[in-house]
């Protein structure tokens, strides 16, 4: 836990958590990130609650102003002032338990209907950025996939050196489909479902997929075309069971 309730010190401790502003002044966000309900602070609360109706920005018929997970904080507002009074009420809120939010660990992001105006709470400069990782994924307001896929290919190939040496050694093809589905893909597709794919990225994952798959059977990709063999037949050889289906027909 980021504090301590019970301890009460003369100097205020700082609430080491990153908190993220999401400045937005249209439904900019949708489903680009998965909103989870988990344990917040009971500063955090009150604050949350007070905010209901009165803060944040309208999403899918849904009055958002926070995402949280854990000590991860995602504050949403349409306006820098805006944001500049929800940071105080957390500051406040987390002033009754000797606790301050650290500013120097805040960013904020904004869309570009959003004015290029600075946000400085308590005189307090709070830097920009272009992206950010929120529950291992990359979040920018550009709604670009392209460095989110990037990610995925990276964290899928680390996935398959994982199991490479037992999948060489083993030839057994019922083990080999087994580590696919349970460790290949689930690096591929994490949090596919809240993807939004342009036109140029949606066969991406489907050859990120496809090179995996003839590794894992030892076929090169010129071996592939020098022999007329189609993925499908790759596919089946390896008999997967969790084929990668695109993410729109995921949801």
């Amino acid at each position: 836990m980021p504090f301590n309730s019970c301890t009460k010190t003369s100097q205020p401790k700082y609430h080491h958590s990153t908190t993220i502003l999401t400045l937005t002044s249209k439904q900019g966000l949708g489903k680009a990130i998965p909103y989870r309900q988990n344990y917040l602070p009971l500063p955090s609360r009150t604050s949350c609650e007070y905010w209901n109706g009165n803060m944040g920005v309208k999403i899918d018929g849904r009055q958002l102003h926070h995402l949280h997970f854990v000590d991860d904080i995602v504050l949403i507002t349409p306006n820098i002032s805006q944001a500049e009074r929800m940071l105080a009420d957390f500051d406040k809120a987390y002033g009754k338990i000797d606790l301050r939010l650290n500013l120097t660990r805040t960013m904020f992001i904004k869309n570009g209907l959003v004015l290029d105006t600075p946000l400085t709470p308590n005189g307090t400069n709070i830097s920009e950025c272009f992206s950010y990782i929120y529950l291992c994924q990359e979040i920018n307001m550009l709604n670009d996939l392209a460095p989110e896929l990037t990610r995925r290919k990276r964290a899928t190939w680390e996935a398959f050196k994982s199991i490479e040496n037992v999948v060489k050694r083993k030839m057994n093809t019922r083990l080999r489909s087994h580590l696919f589905d349970s460790t290949v893909l689930p690096a591929l597709t994490y949090a596919s479902e809240t993807w939004s794919l342009r036109k140029q990225d949606e066969r991406s994952p489907s050859v990120i997929e496809r090179a995996v798959e003839r590794t894992m059977l030892g076929v090169t990709r010129f071996t592939q075309l020098r022999e007329g063999i189609r993925s499908s037949d790759l596919r089946e050889r390896l008999k997967s069971k969790m084929p990668f289906c695109m993410p729109n027909s995921r949801r």
